[in-house]
């Protein structure tokens, strides 16, 4: 009975520990199991590392060459950079040639102007030295002669006389159209009062002259060249608007000097004037506005057909004194 009972418990003890065993091989197993499972995660872990790894070399080299690209941006941008400064500089040196070209041009043209009017005072001048005075002298001792009491003699001697005298009168008239004494000695003003006179004299042509305010008196060049194209305007009238007044108005605008010559004539249309549109005598409207034009100014035309025209002619004045429609 004691041996069973040894072999009893023995027994038990052997299953005991079998059943430990058994416990002990499963938490291995268990471990195993999650003992792979880690390493399967850790692989994975492993994998994702690598993928951003490599995610990030390609977002790296992605960066490098955004970096070159802008690199060559900024290249390309100072390079237009330096060719606009270029530029710039080439297109500042050109505009300073231009004005200094403008103003030789400029100084050229007011040089011309004087010159033509210094050799039409010296052919009024050798007119009214020369000519006229031989005129004179002939007509007086025509007269002389008148006193012999030959019938025949008076006769040829008063024809003679008139012929003179128209002569006379001819010469005058070419002087004063050739050079006006009074635009040298009174200014711009007078001469156009006296253009007025002159116009319905000669041409039977009413003159309204306006002279808004005080207007300076331009310097000489551009003075000549307003009263010649006034002048040439109104011959424009009388010879083309089939009316028989005009206005001729002056003033001054922002340090320029405005005159505007206008009727209310037959008009024509403006977009009909070639590049030497209307050249209608010695000045013409293309001579007109290139001689203003070289001076600083412009020419305004406004007409249309069965409404009159109006010219405005604008100039920069280097004044050479303020007057008034009364010459103060």
């Amino acid at each position: 009975m004691p041996e069973d009972a040894a072999m009893s418990t023995a027994t038990v003890d052997a299953e005991r520990r079998l059943r430990e065993l058994e416990d002990t091989v499963r938490a291995t197993l268990n471990l195993l199991e999650d003992f792979d499972e880690e390493k399967s995660k850790l692989s994975m872990l492993n994998r994702a590392m690598v993928n951003l790894l490599e995610d990030v070399n390609d977002e790296r080299e992605e960066l490098d060459s955004t970096q070159r690209a802008l690199l060559n941006i900024l290249e390309d941008v100072e390079f237009e950079r330096a060719r606009a400064e270029h530029a710039r500089a080439l297109l500042e040196a050109a505009n300073q040639s231009l004005r200094q070209q403008s103003a030789q041009l400029k100084a050229l043209a007011s040089e011309l102007t004087m010159a033509e009017q210094r050799e039409r005072q010296r052919l009024a001048q050798t007119l009214h030295d020369g000519l006229q005075q031989t005129l004179v002298g002939a007509k007086i001792r025509l007269e002389m002669v008148a006193i012999s009491k030959d019938p025949d003699v008076w006769g040829e001697v008063a024809r003679i006389g008139e012929l003179i005298a128209e002569s006379i009168r001819t010469s005058r008239l070419l002087t004063t159209e050739l050079s006006p004494p009074i635009l040298y000695a009174g200014g711009l003003v007078p001469a156009l009062e006296d253009l007025v006179r002159w116009m319905r004299d000669r041409h039977r042509l009413i003159v309204n002259l306006n002279i808004l305010g005080p207007v300076q008196n331009p310097e000489q060049a551009l003075a000549v060249t307003l009263y010649q194209a006034t002048r040439e305007l109104l011959f424009n009238v009388v010879k083309h608007a089939q009316v028989g007044t005009a206005s001729v108005e002056a003033t001054e605008v922002e340090d320029q000097i405005q005159i505007t010559v206008s009727d209310d004539g037959i008009g024509f249309d403006p977009s009909s004037l070639g590049a030497k549109g209307f050249r209608r005598g010695g000045f013409g409207l293309f001579s007109i506005r290139e001689r203003l034009g070289l001076l600083g100014g412009t020419l305004q035309v406004q007409s249309a057909p069965g409404q009159g025209c109006r010219f405005t002619m604008r100039a920069p004045v280097s004044p050479a004194g303020k007057i008034d429609a009364d010459g103060q």
